[in-house]
């Protein structure tokens, strides 16, 4: 696996350091709204890599998050290599190479989305149906 990631990737991502934990919301359009949010207040610093899977949108926070995460109604936080993450030139869906795509891609400076103020703005847009019902996926195997 290269830092560009070729295939689906799961866990930390050389080069990037795309290690972390995974915020788990639906993808209506109040997480959008949040994502928007994030953007607006702080685009500098408030909304790091973002991915969807069209039916969950996924935010990487810090490491050790999910130890922290209290529960919660409109996120579920769990460990970061539970969740594949897109190939790195991949904005949109595929039906030929099914996985999940960018909303926003890791940029150098910002790696992470910031845990705290992530459930501050769920809390206020309430993204539904709640992600109590995600289950991790295996990543698809990856050619030789």
């Amino acid at each position: 696996m290269t830092a560009l990631c070729a295939e689906v990737c799961t866990g930390p991502v050389p080069g990037l350091l795309l290690d972390g934990d995974v915020v788990i919301t639906s993808a209506d359009a109040a997480a959008y709204t949040a994502l928007d949010l994030l953007e607006r207040l702080h685009p500098q610093r408030a909304s790091g890599p973002v991915w969807t899977d069209g039916a969950w949108l996924y935010w990487l926070v810090p490491p050790g998050a999910h130890a922290r995460w209290k529960p919660h109604f409109y996120g579920r936080c769990v460990a970061g290599e539970t969740v594949p993450r897109p190939p790195m030139g991949r904005w949109r869906p595929d039906a030929a190479a099914p996985s999940p795509w960018w909303v926003r891609l890791p940029r150098t400076d910002l790696l992470r989305v910031g845990e705290v103020l992530l459930r501050h703005v769920l809390t206020h847009y309430r993204p539904g149906p709640t992600p109590d019902t995600w289950t991790p996926r295996p990543a698809p195997s990856i050619p030789s």
